[in-house]
Formats: C-alpha cells, structure tokens, sequence
C-alpha cells in the first residue's frame, strides 16, 4: 500500500510538473503570437516613417549641397575677380565634401537596416534600435556636413566684405 501510494504520489507529482511546463510553454507561444501580431500591425507604420527620416535626411543633404553650390559659384565669380582669395579655400571645399560623403554612407547604412526591417526576422526590435542608432550617426553626419557648409560661407562672405567699411 505504501508503493502503490508513493508510486502515485510521485505519478501526480510528475503529471502536474509537466502540465506546469506544457502551460509555460503555451503562455511563452501566445505571447510571442501576441507580440508578433502587434509588430505586423505596426510593421508598415513603422516602414512609412522611417521613409519620411530617410527622405527628410536626403533633402537635407540637397539643401546643403545647394548652399555649397552657390558660395562656390559666388566665389569664383565675384570675390576672386576683385582680387580677393580665401587662403584654405580649397581645404574649406574638400571639407564639405568630405563630411557629405560621410553623410552618404551613414544614411546608406541606416536605409539597409530600414529596408531589411521585419516582423517575421530574428530579432526585430534589435533591428528597430539598429535603425536608431544608425540614424543618430546620421543626425551627427549631418550636423558636422551643415558646420562644414556655414565654415565656407563665413570664410567667403568674410573674404567678399574684406576691405569694405559699414
């Protein structure tokens, strides 16, 4: 009688570990379900804005490179023909250039991550932070290309109003 009730003592204790563990499971299934539902519902919000960073970025590099454009062309075209010269004009430029560069392969980095972004992959909310840490090198690319660009314009500007009283 002892064995039969040991023995049964040690079937329900069994029974109930494994339910325990079968229901762990089960829970750890429908959250991951549950997660991956919300993910593919935001999924193409997600997409759409990353889009908007992404094409914000671009036309922010388009800006700056206008700028530059333009004080080149005025440089060349005004401030030389009076006889005046920036003395590191030619580093200013190949400084904007540079930093625009850097810009370019930040933001070629951060649209990859973007592009490859899904619910269905391994680790989306690690891509997600990839993104955001891409993204941050972008903001900085960006802020050093646009310090580069106002560099050449004070120096420019500097140069063209050398000589001239207010």
């Amino acid at each position: 009688m002892k064995k039969i009730s040991a023995l049964f003592f040690a079937f329900v204790f069994v029974f109930s570990v494994t339910s325990v563990l079968a229901s762990n499971s089960a829970n750890n299934r429908n959250q991951n379900s549950a997660r991956l539902r919300i993910c593919q519902t935001r999924e193409a919000t997600i997409k759409n804005r990353t889009e908007r960073i992404m094409n914000m970025a671009s036309a922010m590099i388009d800006n700056f490179e206008i700028k530059s454009q333009k004080v080149q062309v005025f440089y060349s075209k005004n401030v030389i023909p009076k006889g005046k010269t920036v003395s590191n004009y030619g580093n200013l430029v190949a400084d904007v250039q540079t930093k625009k560069n850097v810009v370019l392969v930040e933001l070629s980095k951060a649209r990859a991550e973007a592009e490859s972004f899904s619910c269905t992959g391994n680790e989306p909310q690690k891509s997600m932070q990839d993104f955001r840490k891409y993204m941050l090198e972008v903001n900085t690319a960006l802020k050093n290309y646009r310090t580069s660009v106002k560099n050449l314009i004070v120096a420019v500007r500097t140069a063209a109003n050398a000589g001239i009283k207010s």
